[in-house]
């Protein structure tokens, strides 16, 4: 028997549920968000973010009783505003910034702009903007963290993260990228 296993990568929790051919839950299980705080910036090591994925994975398998094997493939859902900076070869070379994190309170007036324009809204469904948006504070870490900045290759959305780490290439997830 097959099995999809899904991913809930969410701000106070993550959760895994594994579903069987007829779309029932056979299995579930969720760690804490290994978030770290320290003022207003929100961070998760790859570290603890790939033992908390792995965690909830065992614990639905075993609730379930399968063995890997039968894992016919893996879906997610995310923070989409939650990301990393990583080197060329792709390794992440910041935690995780969660999306709740805020550099500054000031928002960059060509982004209030962006966010404003009617094509924002109809592409993303959104209707705010704010410091805690990802592009937001990729332009305060391009501004005041200059020899990290220099060091970045790519810019993953956790989702991106997730799914590079797994096959090891990049794809971006549309929904998430929309966002940029």
């Amino acid at each position: 028997m097959e099995h999809v296993l899904g991913f809930d990568l969410g701000t106070s929790y993550f959760k895994a549920v594994l579903v069987d051919r007829k779309g029932m839950c056979v299995g579930f299980g969720k760690r804490r968000t290994p978030k770290v705080s320290k003022g207003t910036v929100s961070t998760i090591t790859p570290t603890a973010f790939w033992m908390a994925l792995r965690g909830c994975a065992q614990d639905a398998m075993e609730q379930a009783r399968v063995k890997p094997e039968t894992i016919a493939g893996i879906s997610y859902a995310s923070q989409a505003n939650t990301f990393a900076l990583c080197g060329a070869h792709g390794k992440p070379i910041t935690d995780l910034y969660v999306w709740t994190t805020v550099f500054d309170q000031q928002v960059d007036p060509s982004l209030k702009a962006f966010w404003q324009d009617p094509a924002f809204l109809e592409t993303t469904g959104l209707g705010f903007d704010g410091p805690q948006m990802m592009l937001e504070k990729l332009l305060w870490l391009k501004k005041n963290q200059r020899p990290l900045w220099q060091q970045t290759g790519h810019i993953a959305t956790i989702s991106d993260y997730f799914v590079f780490e797994l096959p090891g290439s990049w794809s971006s997830d549309p929904s998430t990228a929309y966002l940029l």
